[in-house]
């Protein structure tokens, strides 16, 4: 019984070893600066898709120029979102007094739209003299490896109706 045992464990090991094929990564030039990832197959099947992709590493940085004025008294977040509305990154706190936050990336496509906001956060309804109100800032780019994006938030303060 602990042969059998043995023998099938040995299979099931060996077939997730083959499972776990490990990809060569290999860099396509100096010139271009961008990573490519080479495929290892199995049997030397391919799919009928290119073998290897481009991956590009790229930065956001999201300046928020908030003018001192009254306290605020909600949580906001500092977000980088893609043309369909989605997270490219993970969002961050807003922290009254910094002024600089930074996104990373990792991206296989060339160029996009890139979105940065700065929205209160859900639950975060406290009843306020004044709420921040912000236009995102949009920009369409072509993605270039380790390079740097810079978007400008204008935060407003605007006095809520319970304000008035």
């Amino acid at each position: 019984m602990k042969r059998i045992e043995f023998f099938f464990a040995t299979i099931i090991l060996s077939v997730a070893l083959i499972a776990c094929q490990k990809e060569n990564i290999e860099p396509r030039g100096t010139s271009s600066g961008v990573t490519s990832l080479k495929a290892v197959w199995v049997n030397s099947e391919k799919p009928a898709i290119s073998d290897t992709v481009a991956v590009r590493i790229v930065y956001y940085q999201v300046n928020v120029n908030l003018r001192p004025g009254k306290p605020l008294c909600n949580i906001y977040w500092v977000e980088m979102l893609d043309a369909f509305g989605r997270l490219v990154a993970p969002k961050q706190t807003f922290i009254p007094g910094t002024k600089t936050y930074i996104f990373t990336e990792q991206i296989q496509q060339r160029s996009g739209l890139r979105v940065a906001r700065l929205v209160r956060a859900p639950g975060s309804n406290i009843a306020c003299d004044t709420e921040l109100f912000t236009s995102p800032a949009m920009r369409t780019i072509e993605f270039r490896n380790m390079e740097t994006y810079t978007f400008d938030l204008y935060p407003q303060m605007h006095k809520t109706r319970n304000g008035d």
